[in-house]
C-alpha cells in the first residue's frame, strides 16, 4: 500500500485529517470485519455475495499490498472467486509472498481463474475432459479437451489440460506442443511451464528441460518439487560434460 502522511494539520485541538495510510488500514480492517463471519462459515456463495456488496475486485486487488498476511491471504482467496483473467498478473506478483499461507491462496486463485477462463460452450467439454483425466480416461479426455479447444481457441487451461492428458500417455511430444499453445496465450501459466520441462526430461532434452523449469521457478518460487527435479537434471548435465570432456 502507499505510504503518505496527512500533510496539513487542522487547528490545535481538533483531529488532523486522516493520512492516506490510515485510510488504508480502516479499510482493512473493514474488509476483515465483513468476511471473516462469512469465512467462518466455509460458505463461498456467501463470501462472494458480501464482498460484491462493498468492493469491486479491483479494490479487493489492493488488499493484496496489505502489511497483515490475513488480509493478504483472503484477498486472494476472494479474487480467486470472483476475479478474471484482468486479476492475474497482480496475483502473479504475490507468489513470491514471504507467507506461505498468502502463497497457497494466490496459487489457488490462478488456478481457479485460469479453470473458469473458457466460454459456457468450451466449459463444458473442458470440465468433462478434466474429468476423464481424474479417472484415467486419457483417449477420451483429449477428445473432450480437443472440443474445448476448438470451440474456444483462447482457452488457455483447456490446452495446458491436453498436455497432461498427452504427458499421461507417454506423448512427450504432443505434450510439449500443447504446453508450448498455452504459454503462448499466458506465458506465466507456470503449470504449462513445468509440463514442457517435464516432457523435454523424459525426452532426454536435458538442458530445455532446466531452461523450462527455471521459467516455472522465476514465476512461482515455491515450486519446491520442481527445484529439485532442476536440480538434479542440471547434476546429470554436469556429469555428461565431465564424461564427454577429453582428459
Amino acid at each position: 500500500m502507499l505510504r503518505q502522511e496527512a500533510s496539513n494539520r487542522g487547528p490545535v485541538g481538533k483531529e488532523p485529517p486522516l493520512g492516506q495510510e490510515s485510510m488504508a488500514k480502516a479499510c482493512c480492517d473493514t474488509f476483515l470485519k465483513v468476511v471473516s463471519p462469512v469465512l467462518a462459515r466455509g460458505d463461498a456463495d456467501d463470501l462472494c455475495q458480501a464482498v460484491k456488496q462493498h468492493w469491486t475486485c479491483a479494490q479487493v486487488r489492493q488488499f493484496l499490498g496489505s502489511a497483515d498476511a490475513q488480509i493478504r491471504r483472503t484477498a486472494a482467496l476472494t479474487l480467486g472467486l470472483l476475479g478474471g483473467s484482468e486479476m492475474a498478473g497482480c496475483l502473479i506478483r504475490c507468489l513470491g509472498d514471504e507467507d506461505a499461507g498468502v502463497h497457497r491462496e494466490v496459487e489457488n486463485a490462478l488456478w481457479s481463474i485460469w479453470f473458469r477462463g473458457g466460454t459456457d460452450e468450451a466449459a463444458g467439454h473442458f470440465h468433462a475432459g478434466v474429468q476423464a483425466i481424474a479417472e484415467s480416461r486419457y483417449a477420451q479426455a483429449l477428445v473432450l479437451l480437443r472440443q474445448a479447444t476448438e470451440t474456444d481457441p483462447s482457452f488457455t487451461e483447456a490446452h495446458n489440460q491436453t498436455g497432461i492428458a498427452h504427458y499421461l500417455c507417454g506423448e512427450w511430444e504432443a505434450s510439449n506442443d500443447a504446453c508450448r499453445r498455452a504459454l503462448a496465450l499466458t506465458p506465466h501459466h507456470f503449470g504449462a511451464l513445468a509440463g514442457l520441462g517435464h516432457g523435454y526430461a523424459h525426452l532426454r532434452e536435458y538442458a530445455k528441460a532446466v531452461k523450462a523449469y527455471k521459467r516455472a521457478l522465476m514465476v512461482n518460487p515455491r515450486m519446491e518439487g520442481l527445484r529439485e527435479a532442476c536440480c538434479s537434471l542440471q547434476g546429470r548435465l554436469r556429469n555428461k560434460l565431465e564424461t564427454d570432456s577429453p582428459d
